[in-house]
């Protein structure tokens, strides 16, 4: 793990060490803002058991990730040819070149959660990190991508689990914030 934490600092991306449920064990936040160190690096991945590794999104990286579930495959639009690791449930990451606006949506299908994109303040297991249900992998080497249009829209979804006042089909897009929930509620 410590080999990855370290090609990835190189390449000047931010990585966090998570626990198995996917959970940071550190506080990271100061990881949005700056790389860590290889002293801190070696601390918590060179060691027996090493814990997961995760990539900060944003600025920071250089980096916005379009995260879609393994049934969401089939409703992805095409993707073009990026970066992509496969997740720990045959998901795929789409790694994109960072780039100013706000992009971190979820996307829904018939009310069903399948995609999100991570930017800033987000972060996504990478490979070779172990997860619960599977191993993370880099299937796909190729320079970043540029954001591909459909991404960048924002209309708002809501998921299953909202209050009954939302509509029970939705927009591609995010879900509204805190605020807005509590609003409609």
């Amino acid at each position: 793990m410590i080999d990855a934490a370290l090609q990835y600092l190189e390449r000047g991306w931010s990585c966090i060490p998570v626990a198995p449920n996917k959970r940071p064990i550190i506080a990271w936040k100061p990881f949005t803002k700056r790389l860590a160190t290889e002293e801190e690096a070696r601390r918590w991945w060179d060691v027996a058991d090493p814990p997961g590794l995760a990539i900060v999104c944003g600025r920071i990286s250089g980096l916005l990730v379009f995260d879609v579930e393994a049934h969401g495959l089939s409703w992805a639009p095409p993707v073009p040819r990026t970066l992509t690791a496969k997740t720990q449930s045959s998901g795929r990451h789409y790694y994109f070149r960072w780039q100013e606006g706000q992009f971190r949506h979820h996307y829904a299908d018939e009310g069903h959660h399948v995609a999100d994109l991570k930017g800033e303040g987000g972060y996504v297991l990478a490979p070779p990190t172990v997860g619960v249900k599977g191993t993370y992998e880099w299937i796909e080497e190729a320079p970043l991508a540029e954001l591909p249009d459909f991404c960048k829209k924002a209309e708002v979804v809501y998921p299953q689990t909202s209050p009954s006042s939302y509509p029970s089909s939705a927009p591609l897009g995010t879900y509204p914030s805190r605020s807005e929930r509590l609003m409609a509620i």
